[in-house]
């Protein structure tokens, strides 16, 4: 479950994905380390090792949902998942969100607000409170809780930042 730490980003300097540990500077950039090298600096008592980082895009930072797909494959925010043919006939190809949710299987709604923002949302009745965590939001059909025993059905298609998608 370690992987959930992981964050990804696309790299400002040449738009490839990194992905390792989410930092942020004086300045508000953010950098993700992918790996420690093997040198370090000294000055005094005090040691510090060199990393590799690259500056990222902040608009396509996500976090691992500590997940894989069928094929292994990490599963990060803002992934574009495909499920077999008979669910694709019915949610369509969802991505992956982190957040605030209702879960559309249950129809009936009430008015309640999100703990995340204290913007107001419809929320399922027979709950106490707003959904909230990992989540995938199908645009044809809505959003629904991700159970990890039934992830395994699907595969990261693309993401929402370069669509690559196969069909």
């Amino acid at each position: 479950m370690q992987d959930r730490y992981l964050s990804r980003g696309k790299r400002e300097d040449s738009g490839e994905w990194a992905i390792g540990s989410l930092t942020q500077d004086n300045d508000g950039n953010y950098f993700i380390i992918t790996r420690m090298l093997n040198e370090v600096t000294c000055c005094g008592e005090c040691c510090m090792p060199y990393f590799e980082y690259h500056k990222v895009d902040p608009a396509t930072i996500g976090q691992c949902a500590g997940l894989e797909d069928k094929n292994g494959k990490l599963i990060f925010e803002g992934d574009i998942l495909r499920g077999g043919t008979e669910y694709r006939k019915t949610y369509g190809d969802p991505e992956v969100e982190y957040g605030c949710y209702t879960d559309v299987e249950i129809d009936a709604l009430k008015y309640n607000s999100c703990p995340e923002t204290n913007e107001d949302h419809d929320v399922i009745e027979n709950l106490d409170s707003v959904n909230y965590g990992w989540y995938l939001d199908s645009k044809d059909y809505g959003e629904s809780g991700i159970d990890p025993e039934y992830i395994n059905i699907f595969e990261v298609i693309g993401n929402i930042h370069d669509k690559e998608q196969s069909n």
